[in-house]
């Protein structure tokens, strides 16, 4: 069979040569028909006629030789339009006339050449920024697109597109995400990346793709010679592209050229940026900085060193530096630098001093270093110099600062005895003299600490750290009185790194630890009665509740105390009876307690006490009573006695219901407060447990707890079943397994009544178990009976602590093979809280279970902690929308967008949608226009009994 590509002949060759035959491949080709071609003879008037003479010259040398015909001309299409052609044809037999060949359109690669000349020979004598202008412009017209982009690639984040070529202008350059673009894989992988068609689907979050209406895209690194990415070249059109390959061949080839240029611009830019950065080093350094000769001239000289020296920079560069150097100094100077200029050294630093103009003298540190050109011989010298007259100014009046400073400065060994010392800390130490505090201390841990165990402290740190700042500790003086300081304190070592001495400064704060001893005292204790107050007990609290979390057996107790009648006693005797009476309240409750326990002045006549370590809850109640029995005696005050009681609540440190501690110690006072009260509404002088009423809650739990461990033996679970039907066909696509109780004395009961207990106590596990049993079985026995259709899946839950099973896969395995029910039609629902662990694990586990053939589905999404994240690394098949989002989407549009976005997330996750908790016509019709796939709910039908789902939904064929 031909080829469609081709033509195929046979003629004789030369100026008198005709064809006798000839493929139907010229229609296609050049518009005319076989027999048309024959007829007229076509081929040589078809030729074109500036190729007709080398045509035909080339065709009677083969005719005559007998050689291969080959050729590349032009041919005209019947239409007029003109086509590339090679032709190439042998003789049939050697003693015949006859030639058979073929004809091969070659337009598209003599044009694709073509193209590539006039580009290369368009930009070849360009650079730079016209050479990139220059090649998106004539790439777009080449290469028929509407958009042609060379970027330079910023950071991972960043890319800025250097020329744009967009429709018929270029663009300015401007910035853009990486991650949001198709050139996030062509810039980070270096690899050439083509998107036929529909790139904006694939970047949805790329808002230039949008603007430009982009369809297709094609972009291809820029690379140095050292196969880094640089930037990118890329094409892109509002139409799949017309020539995809000639579009890649051609960004490659010029790819290349991009990539040097760029780069060149690049290492032009960073020298003019490295000329400039010392250009504005050099004459905006904030110390001296000069270019010197190798015969000690200045060459080049800043703005500082001009200020710093009075002259103008004029005069400086026709001076020597020796001219300006001191001239006790010159001859050290001038040997170092004579040194530097034969290259013997590389550089040099020294303290030297300079004359100014005016005859000032200034102190120095110049560092000079050798300049050296390329074959390394030197140039000149560099020379910075730093003023550091001050310092040395500083360093001649230190002694003085050192005699007459108000704080105490010391130098000490390690050993523990002092080397100097100034006044102020002799005067600190209580000794008369720097001399006699010296000669006085030799072991400064034993003599001048209060607890040695500080010093040893000090010196720890300051061997770590090197220096050590408001060390604070107590010492004492000469006389034996102890007093406050605070020390800030430096190592200084040897060239070895030993430490040869501590220095620092030691300050006198006697007088402010007193005042922060004082401000504490206030800030956590009741100013009345001097206990400690709400903030210091919560502190207490806190520490209490963290103490469970170490020991579980751990328990504690508040007791809050009320004052009965404290109000009357205040308004009759007067507020300063009541104060005392509040002192001396809290003086006999203290009493009471034992060392770990802790009591509190709240305000008023309310206290807080805090029991540790109790062995029962009784025990507290013990306590309140013997706190109570406290007010029995009278309190005298003055000549008066007074009498009065309290009425306590009691808070346990863990919930009476669930023994979960609490979480904040407000919690705890609140609920202590509250049972106070209703002691209160007891009677004067009561005591009441918090929740205790919750005894009669705690026993309920207790038996359905016992009836529902006695419930799977006893067969009061049962299942009911839910359809949940097709959107697309209204046709029963699956059931969920739905369990029920059916208790002796309570009826049949839903799952919100028992699952959550049994989710606490482990029974989920053989429940679940149960479940999946018992939906296959019934499936199967549905199946076996012609009452499903092949498709029918069932859904059962798995729950956390079910899925976190370790025999979970193989026990699914093992229902599956029992009860011959078919993998594939098994779908397995988890709740998303199931998934949150381990990503690992997790992925690890569903891929074990996808494995067997079930389906996956996430339940009641949107409503656990999923992580969207690393939604899309799961091996999920189904996503299930919570009835939540759906139950009000047809009255509030908040609902609706929140059940739009789930879906269209789901779609691109290639997931089926499930919609739960449908109830009226204008839900399914939003959820069918939202692309949900199925839905279930009471619209459709309520759950059932398997007896009545057969009876009234299942039917033979």
């Amino acid at each position: 069979m031909a080829s469609p590509l081709a033509i195929i002949y046979t003629a004789t060759l030369g100026r008198a040569g005709t064809w006798s035959a000839v493929s139907p491949q010229v229609s296609a080709m050049l518009g005319f028909s076989a027999q048309e071609w024959l007829a007229e003879n076509r081929w040589y008037q078809q030729v074109h006629r500036e190729d007709r003479d080398r045509v035909l010259t080339a065709a009677q040398r083969s005719a005559e030789n007998g050689q291969p015909f080959r050729c590349q001309y032009r041919l005209y299409h019947r239409d007029g339009h003109i086509l590339w052609c090679r032709d190439e044809a042998v003789r049939l037999a050697p003693d015949s006339d006859q030639f058979q060949g073929l004809i091969f359109d070659i337009t598209q690669e003599q044009q694709a050449e073509q193209t590539l000349a006039e580009l290369v020979t368009s930009t070849a004598a360009v650079t730079g920024q016209e050479f990139f202008h220059l090649l998106v412009r004539r790439l777009a017209a080449a290469l028929r697109v509407r958009y042609v982009i060379i970027s330079e690639w910023l950071d991972q984040e960043n890319v800025r597109v250097i020329a744009f070529w967009a429709g018929d202008r270029l663009h300015p350059p401007f910035t853009y995400k990486l991650s949001v673009a198709p050139c996030n894989a062509v810039l980070k992988q270096g690899k050439i990346c083509y998107y036929a068609d529909n790139v904006q689907a694939q970047f949805p979050d790329d808002p230039d793709l949008v603007a430009m209406a982009a369809r297709s895209y094609l972009g291809v690194p820029l690379q140095t010679r050292h196969q880094q990415t640089i930037g990118h070249l890329c094409v892109l059109h509002d139409q799949p592209l017309p020539d995809p390959e000639q579009v890649r061949s051609l960004l490659e080839i010029f790819a290349a050229r991009a990539a040097v240029e760029l780069e060149r611009d690049r290492a032009e830019a960073a020298f003019k940026r490295s000329s400039e950065q010392f250009h504005a080093i050099f004459n905006h350094a904030p110390i001296w900085m000069a270019v010197v000769s190798l015969d000690g001239r200045l060459l080049r000289v800043n703005r500082v060193c001009c200020q710093l020296l009075g002259y103008t920079t004029e005069e400086l560069c026709q001076m020597t530096c020796a001219e300006i150097t001191h001239p006790d100094d010159r001859e050290l100077s001038s040997q170092a630098y004579a040194q530097l200029a034969r290259g013997e050294v590389n550089n040099y630093q020294l303290e030297k001093r300079y004359l100014t103009q005016a005859g000032q003298v200034l102190w120095t540190i110049s560092s000079v270093t050798l300049v050296r050109d390329s074959q390394s011989k030197p140039l000149h010298a560099l020379a910075q110099i730093v003023d550091i007259t001050e310092r040395v100014q500083a360093e001649r009046s230190y002694r003085s600062l050192f005699e007459n400073a108000i704080e105490g400065i010391f130098r000490s060994t390690p050993a523990g005895h002092y080397l100097a010392a100034n006044p102020a800390m002799a005067k600190i130490l209580g000794y008369t003299s720097p001399a006699e505090l010296i000669a006085t201390v030799r072991d400064i841990s034993q003599q001048v600490y209060v607890r040695p165990e500080q010093r040893a402290e000090f010196v720890q740190q300051i061997e770590l750290f090197n220096e050590i700042a408001e060390f604070e500790y107590q010492i004492y003086r000469r006389d034996g009185s102890i007093i406050w300081v605070s020390e800030n304190a430096r190592a200084v070592r040897d060239e070895s790194g030993q430490i040869r001495y501590y220095e620092g400064t030691t300050e006198d704060i006697t007088e402010r630890k007193t005042t922060e001893n004082q401000l504490y005292f206030l800030a956590f204790h009741n100013p009345l009665t001097g206990l400690p107050n709400r903030a210091f007990f919560c502190d207490r609290l806190r520490e209490a509740i963290n103490r469970i979390s170490r020991r579980p057996q751990y328990l504690f107790a508040v007791l809050f105390l009320d004052l009965d009648r404290f109000k009357a006693i205040n308004d009759s005797l007067g507020h300063s009876t009541g104060d005392r009476l509040l002192r001396a309240i809290g003086a006999r409750l203290q009493t009471c307690l034992q060392a770990g326990d802790a009591i509190a002045h709240f305000g008023g006549d309310e206290f807080a006490i805090l029991i540790n370590d109790l062995a029962s809850p009784t025990e507290a109640l013990q306590i309140a009573e013997l706190l109570q029995a406290q007010f029995r005696e009278p309190f005298q005050l003055d000549d008066r006695e007074i009498f009065t009681t309290a009425s306590v609540g009691i808070a346990l440190g863990r919930r009476a219901a669930s023994q979960t501690p609490y979480q904040h110690p407000e919690d705890l006072l609140r609920d202590a407060d509250i049972a106070m009260y209703r002691a209160k509404q007891t009677g004067k002088a009561c005591c009441a447990i918090f929740n205790s009423q919750l005894a009669v809650y705690t026993l309920s739990s207790l038996q359905l707890e016992t009836d529902l461990r006695r419930a799977l033996e006893r067969q009061e679970l049962c299942l009911y079943y839910q359809p949940v039907v097709s959107l697309t066909t209204s046709k029963i696509t699956g059931f969920e397994a739905l369990i029920r109780w059916q208790h002796p004395h309570r009826g049949l009961l839903s799952p919100g009544h028992f699952i959550p207990l049994a989710e606490e106590t482990g029974l989920i596990v053989p429940i679940g178990l149960w479940v999946l049993q018992q939906a296959c079985q019934q499936m199967q026995t549905w199946q076996m009976q012609g009452l499903l259709d092949d498709t029918v899946a069932i859904a059962v839950n798995v729950a956390g602590r079910q899925f976190a099973q370790s025999n979970l896969v193989s026990q699914v395995k093992e229902v599956l093979t029992a009860t011959r029910w078919p993998a594939q039609r098994l779908r397995l629902e988890i709740v998303e809280d199931a998934i949150r662990g381990n990503e690992a694990a997790v992925t690890a586990k569903l891929h074990q279970l996808r494995a067997l053939g079930v389906q996956l589905a996430i339940d009641d999404f949107g409503t656990g902690y999923s992580s969207l994240s690393r939604l899309h690394r799961l091996p999920l098949d189904i996503l299930k929308i919570d009835r939540s989002f759906v139950s009000g989407a047809d009255r509030r549009s908040d609902n609706l967008e929140i059940v739009r976005t789930i879906v269209d997330l789901g779609l691109n996750l290639g997931m089926r949608i499930v919609a739960e908790g449908v109830e009226v016509a204008a839900q399914v019709e939003q959820l069918r226009n939202l692309g949900c796939h199925d839905a279930q709910g009471y619209w459709f039908a309520p759950p059932m009994s398997a007896a009545e789902l057969a009876s009234h939904w299942l039917q033979r064929p």
